[in-house]
């Protein structure tokens, strides 16, 4: 399941949250990028088991 995400993707946490893209991933974690309402940048490495693809956004 996890070889499924890979960079360029859009995930979301399984928890909830924005939305984010993956930059990179290496080994069992992925390097997210995202921005909040305020439009200010944010990164941040997450377990893949932590986050889920976001199939509606990836169907281009």
């Amino acid at each position: 399941m996890h070889g499924e995400i890979k960079d360029g993707d859009t995930v979301c946490l399984k928890s909830g949250g924005p939305f984010m893209t993956v930059s990179h991933v290496s080994g069992e974690y992925a390097a997210c990028v995202w921005f909040d309402l305020n439009h200010q940048a944010h990164d941040k490495s997450f377990r893949l088991v932590e986050i889920v693809k976001d199939s509606r956004r990836d169907q281009r």
